[in-house]
């Protein structure tokens, strides 16, 4: 009888630990998502990988959890359910919408300011949307102006890779067309509608 309550709570630390290395992995997601838009590098990195690194490592003991036969099947079953919902959570993020839903004031305000000649783009096309908020575009909160089918379009950076990679937020008027923006979203990149005059985009 001891022995038994003995081993009752050791039956929930691999449920507890699982779902407390997920948590750390989706925070750290989306205060990468959010807080990314600054533009910082190899920290931002660090920042996913490590959590990633130990998300990963937590398989181990919720698999030998669940072949375990001292405990009912449901409750060797929950550490590797928590595991692949978090997995679900990561692979099909709603992160992407975390960040357009909190930054699209700004990024609105951003738009009206460059239709209204307040903010005007270099010779890049590169516009500073600094003074409509922070932390709107990544890498250093410049945003690019582009013509979408004779519209002004305006992309705001999500990340800005290498070699011409990037993924964003785009705005897109009324009469524009997001294709049009930059030929290569229909060639190797997509396009994904988020409603109203938006789009999030990669290539």
């Amino acid at each position: 009888m001891m022995n038994q309550i003995q081993r009752q709570p050791t039956r929930w630390r691999t449920t507890i630990a699982t779902s407390i290395a997920g948590l750390v992995l989706v925070s750290s997601l989306v205060f990468s998502q959010i807080y990314g838009s600054s533009g910082f590098g190899i920290d931002s990195m660090l920042l996913v990988l490590a959590p990633f690194a130990l998300f990963a490592v937590m398989l181990i003991p919720a698999l030998v959890r669940l072949l375990a036969k001292d405990a009912p099947i449901w409750m060797r079953l929950l550490p590797i359910a928590v595991w692949l919902l978090t997995l679900w959570v990561v692979l099909e993020p709603p992160l992407v919408d975390v960040n357009f839903i909190v930054l699209r004031g700004g990024r609105e305000k951003a738009v009206q300011m460059i239709e209204n000649g307040d903010l005007r783009p270099n010779d890049r096309d590169i516009v500073d949307v600094s003074a409509a908020g922070t932390m709107l575009s990544a890498g250093g909160n410049e945003a690019m102006a582009g013509d979408c089918a004779g519209k002004t379009c305006v992309l705001f950076f999500a990340d800005r890779g290498i070699l011409h990679h990037y993924t964003g937020y785009l705005y897109v008027p009324a009469g524009g067309d997001a294709a049009s923006f930059d030929d290569l979203l229909t060639e190797h990149g997509f396009i994904k509608p988020l409603g109203g005059s938006w789009y999030f985009v990669g290539q």
